[in-house]
């Protein structure tokens, strides 16, 4: 990997007096894709929304691309170039889909035709159902299409970190293998990502490196293929005699 794009030191957030991230350290490498697990409750999406300038860290710094982004408003943050696809998707539902896809440009710095061109080009051979469907109202769309249009949407605006919160989440097996080869094929092409994502098999399968989030506090970190046979990772995500991976 190139470098360190993002880089978060000894980050603590919360909610009001409700603390939930505790001394946070991690670095995502220009190129990698990066799994995020952890049991329900973790923090998980709560880190997510303080990368993206949502919630407002209480301690630590956060990095990237050599800016320090933690005291920025989200819309700053954006234009540095990191795009957030949340859980549950949260799509303009009213709206078409194309006009959805092009919101997604509205704060790109790169405002050449050609370049949008390119990049809707892209996206439409990515994901073909959403050319079909341009001009169909975004809300009457199934919920694979809409995980489809959420990262339509976030490539818009021309990222060099995508973060996913739960792309898998509710969709039918043979949707999650696409949405799957979408993030790895966006990988290839360049992008940075950091994943959140229930199913930590197939997170892991398509990760170069990942961490594991228990209580607010990162407990266990490496190689994918490292953590993916961790009995510990395995009980915590199947649910089957779970204790505390910090208490062990």
């Amino acid at each position: 990997m190139e470098s360190s794009l993002l880089t978060i030191k000894n980050l603590w957030a919360g909610y009001r007096d409700i603390p939930i991230l505790t001394n946070i350290s991690l670095h995502i490498n220009k190129g990698e894709t990066i799994t995020l697990i952890g049991s329900n409750g973790a923090g998980k999406t709560t880190l997510l929304n303080v990368i993206s300038g949502i919630i407002k860290s209480q301690k630590g710094q956060i990095y990237f691309a050599g800016n320090e982004i933690h005291k920025l408003p989200p819309h700053r943050i954006v234009r540095l170039g990191i795009s957030h696809v949340p859980e549950g998707r949260q799509i303009f539902s009213p709206m078409t889909v194309y006009d959805n896809i092009l919101l997604g440009a509205f704060s790109r710095n790169d405002k050449d035709k050609k370049s949008l061109k390119n990049d809707l080009d892209f996206i439409f051979d990515l994901f073909p159902i959403l050319y079909e469907r341009k001009n169909q109202i975004a809300g009457t769309l199934s919920g694979g299409e809409q995980q489809m249009l959420a990262i339509a949407r976030a490539f818009m605006s021309k990222p060099a970190l995508l973060l996913l919160d739960e792309p898998s989440l509710g969709l039918a097996p043979k949707i999650v293998e696409l949405i799957m080869q979408t993030i790895t094929l966006l990988n290839k092409n360049g992008l940075t990502i950091l994943l959140v994502e229930q199913n930590a098999k197939k997170a892991l399968n398509i990760s170069h490196r990942g961490y594991v989030l228990d209580t607010g506090k990162i407990v266990l970190q490496g190689e994918s293929s490292y953590l993916i046979d961790d009995p510990d990772v395995q009980r915590a995500y199947l649910g089957k005699d779970y204790q505390s991976i910090s208490e062990r």
